[in-house]
């Protein structure tokens, strides 16, 4: 295990999905916490987003971290680095970081550069993990250190940049139930059939429905189980990061997008509440999302339910035509997914950490 301590962390990190950028950004600004780094510093271009993930007092848990994780947003800080002799510099998701910080930082203090990409699915990222990946803004044989960036991309494969799994908090029986009360009032959530069992959020199934696009899935099931279905879909930020991730492990079955909540839908997966879900990737031109969910797909070796993946493949690629014939097919087996499901994300969070690689 590595630990820091005499080093800066510096990430800088243009917001474009809330949860998605500044999730990842912030759990990575959270993880070098946890393990030793004193000085941890996040450039943004939207504070508030950060702000808004990193405590909510009005709900039920608060990031203990905070005080040693410095968010500002478009200006400098020199006074930062004062007794600093290393700083590491991450550039999340092609934030490109302006060339004046970085020649005042290189004045006081040794310099390495990261760049991280998007998470990938893909194998093809495995082979240029670690390659050089020069800022041409300055000149080389001046400021090597400078112009000189390690790539890396997280993946869930032995030959990626791995995945943030530490730092995360397994939801004990009482702060799931919590949760999927709270879950349960608020506005954004919807309970179809009839609720004849009163406020007991257990003879509820709750879906988290955590999508980028308007859609009609058909989660209005009157009844799974012989139970009424919530359906929970979300619009903006009220939760802290770490509150959703005890969300998703208190709901029954998340539909998650993005890179951040995709991850801890991983996880929450994972743990002993075997939670299944499935993902909308980004929509990207020339249909690279389908590469990205048919790369994800591949990674699974138990799980082989082809309804489920039929009605997974349907999401993530925004069709809607079979998803009500699907959504009904999948109770049939659904004892058998979580199972299966569970096996296979149990395996892949016990892979590499990106924490890791970085250090």
């Amino acid at each position: 295990m590595f630990i820091v301590y005499n080093t800066a962390f510096i990430l800088f990190c243009d917001v474009v999905d809330n949860f998605g950028d500044a999730g990842s950004c912030f759990r990575l600004a959270r993880a070098l916490i946890k393990r030793g780094a004193k000085r941890v510093i996040i450039y943004t271009n939207n504070a508030k987003i950060f702000s808004l993930i990193q405590e909510n007092p009005t709900h039920l848990e608060s990031q203990k971290s905070k005080d040693n994780i410095k968010i500002f947003e478009k200006k400098r800080e020199n006074s930062l680095f004062t007794g600093t002799k290393n700083a590491v510099v991450i550039e999340m998701f092609g934030t490109s970081v302006p060339i004046e910080i970085l020649r005042s930082m290189i004045k006081e203090v040794n310099l390495k550069r990261v760049c991280l990409d998007y998470l990938s699915t893909e194998n093809w990222t495995d082979s240029l993990q670690g390659m050089c990946s020069p800022d041409l803004r300055a000149p080389l044989k001046k400021t090597p250190s400078l112009v000189n960036r390690s790539w890396y991309a997280p993946g869930f494969t032995k030959n990626s940049a791995g995945i943030i799994w530490e730092n995360r908090e397994l939801a004990s029986t009482e702060k799931r139930k919590k949760f999927r009360e709270l879950i349960l009032k608020q506005k954004d959530t919807k309970i179809f059939g009839p609720n004849s069992f009163g406020p007991n959020s257990d003879n509820i199934f709750i879906i988290c429905n955590f999508v980028y696009t308007k859609n009609n899935f058909p989660f209005n099931e009157k009844n799974f189980f012989g139970f009424p279905v919530a359906v929970w879909s979300p619009k903006s930020i009220f939760f802290s990061q770490s509150d959703f991730d005890i969300i998703l492990q208190s709901t029954d079955f998340n539909v998650v997008r993005g890179e951040d909540s995709f991850v801890t839908a991983h996880f929450a997966s994972a743990s002993c509440w075997k939670v299944p879900f499935v993902w909308q990737p980004y929509y990207q031109d020339c249909n690279n999302h389908r590469n990205k969910f048919f790369g994800w797909k591949k990674k699974f070796s138990n799980l082989r339910n082809n309804c489920f993946w039929a009605f997974a493949e349907s999401i993530a690629l925004r069709r809607e035509d079979r998803l009500v014939f699907l959504w009904s097919a999948l109770r049939n087996d659904w004892v058998s997914i979580k199972k299966s499901m569970s096996r296979d994300c149990l395996r892949m969070t016990t892979e590499k950490s990106l924490l890791d690689t970085i250090l």
